[in-house]
């Protein structure tokens, strides 16, 4: 019996085996597709190379906390000391400390340990007496006056103030208005001192977890309050014909928003600006509507206008700090930290994408290339959709982009920030254009047939309408009668409403 088997017959080579090349094309799809790659430390990959952590991630919050101590530095030109020494917690939201008298802090249930472990270190970093009772503490909040008098009710204090503030107010009319103004004003003096240092900034306390994007700006809030308050006190100045008074109360919201919160990092203390410099515009139109300021009063309006840019720009710098900061947090903490940062908002898929691995290198350069890409404007970041979250799932660079664009997108909301910074633009330049209006008028005796008009002698050029880049503002002369002119921007929508205001649905206006 014969068989073609043959003992002594070579077996193939190993390359010449199907079994092997398969198992090799595996282990390189896992090596490209599914292998992490070590974070490398570098200004493409971390935005900053030192200092270091422990874990040999840098500290984003060391780096933050270096210009916050320039700015502190020295104290006499921190208008912020001045404001935290003379009001002392009230203004740094501890609501439920603050709500006790001075001399019980201590006695409260967590106020020796926030006086031990809060108060006394900015204190000492601020150059103020730490145990020295604030000379107005006892000083109240409007919206809580009006409360506490039971002079509106909670749901209608935004609706009470809005109409407090849009026209000029008679003394007499809100006797306990007029009262709590009188109690408030020399505050609001202070305050205006403050805002016109050097520096406006508060300390900021290193967070426990060493978690840059927990940090808290503790004097955000009061600072609304402020300006909120200024903005009763302008009302009540133009009832007395005092335009002086009203326009140096109108100067220091603008000093707040522009001087101040402009040169700040974070998107928060930017967006608070931008409520401020609202208020500030408003107040600013409502002199130029009712005080009939004259010539030399314009001019010197102009001229304290003329310090602050016409357009405003967001400045990201601390924002990218903080993106590369959340990139380390995941980095290290995982599901557990993309929680956190995220609240699980952005991506569908994305949270199954973590259990794989990811090449954080490229993570971090693609942050980078949006925040350059984007200068010193708000970041232009791709579509997270339901198709790239499964297509990502099996290719390390499209999971490990996706991660930098999800985390991006949480930190940098594009749409709602635009519109924002376009809104304030337009009231900014509709403001402006209104106040060469008037110093045209104070000369001529009328307003012009056309913008055109204005320039060279009152304005460089006429603006285009930030919500179509494409036409200036509009303006009519006579629109209606007992209307000199309506100038106005096409809005949000931006269509021609013929000067409709309504900025979600209309125009932004400025009527006259």
């Amino acid at each position: 019996m014969t068989t073609n088997m043959n003992p002594n017959r070579n077996p193939k080579p190993w390359y010449f085996r199907r079994r092997y090349w398969t198992a090799a094309v595996l282990l390189l799809l896992v090596y490209f597709c599914l292998l992490p790659m070590p974070l490398r430390v570098s200004p493409e990959t971390t935005g900053i190379t030192e200092p270091l952590l422990p874990n040999g991630m840098p500290d984003y919050f060391a780096v933050l906390e270096k210009t916050w101590t320039d700015k502190l530095s020295p104290p006499e030109d921190n208008g912020q000391r001045l404001m935290i020494a003379a009001c002392g917690p009230r203004i740094l939201e501890q609501a439920a400390i603050a709500a006790n008298k001075w001399e019980e802090i201590p006695a409260h249930e967590h106020g020796k340990i926030w006086f031990e472990k809060q108060w006394i270190p900015m204190c000492k970093a601020m150059g103020i007496d730490p145990y020295a009772k604030p000379k107005f503490y006892d000083s109240l909040e409007f919206f809580g006056m009006l409360q506490k008098e039971k002079l509106i009710e909670a749901k209608k204090e935004l609706q009470f103030f809005d109409t407090l503030i849009a026209a000029p107010c008679k003394q007499g009319g809100h006797p306990k208005i007029d009262q709590w103004l009188v109690q408030r004003s020399p505050v609001l003096d202070l305050f205006g001192v403050a805002v016109r240092k050097a520096n406006f900034v508060c300390w900021r306390e290193h967070p426990a977890d060493g978690n840059c994007t927990c940090i808290l700006l503790p004097d955000v809030q009061a600072n609304r309050s402020f300006i909120r308050d200024l903005r009763v006190r302008i009302a009540y100045r133009l009832g007395l014909g005092d335009i002086d008074g009203a326009w140096y109360d109108t100067m220091s919201m603008f000093y707040l928003a522009r001087k101040h919160y402009y040169k700040e990092l974070f998107i928060v203390t930017n967006l608070v600006g931008i409520a401020c410099e609202r208020y500030a515009v408003g107040a600013a139109q409502l002199i130029l509507k009712y005080g009939q300021p004259s010539k030399e009063q314009l001019a010197r309006f102009t001229k304290d206008l003329s310090e602050l840019s016409r357009i405003r720009h967001f400045d990201l710098r601390g924002e990218q700090l903080l993106t590369y900061d959340s990139l380390c947090q995941i980095r290290y903490g995982g599901w557990k930290a993309y929680k956190e940062i995220t609240g699980e908002k952005p991506a569908l898929l994305f949270r199954s994408a973590l259990f794989l691995p990811v090449d954080w290198n490229i993570a971090g350069k693609r942050i980078t290339q949006l925040y350059r890409s984007s200068s010193d404007q708000i970041p232009v970041t791709p579509a997270l959709n339901q198709s790239s979250h499964w297509f990502s799932l099996f290719f390390i660079r499209s999971r490990s982009r996706l991660i930098a664009d999800s985390v991006l997108d949480v930190s940098v909301k594009q749409k709602p920030l635009d519109n924002a910074l376009c809104e304030l633009n337009a009231r900014l330049e509709i403001f402006y254009l209104a106040l060469a209006l008037e110093r045209y008028r104070s000369e001529a005796g009328t307003y012009p047939d056309n913008l055109e008009a204005l320039v060279p002698q009152y304005f460089d050029d006429i603006p285009l309408d930030p919500f179509t880049s494409r036409k200036t503002l509009t303006y009519k002369v006579k629109p209606e009668p007992g209307t000199a002119y309506i100038l106005y921007s096409y809005g949000l929508n931006g269509l021609d409403d013929g000067g409709k205001d309504d900025y979600t649905q209309g125009d932004i206006v400025f009527k006259r």
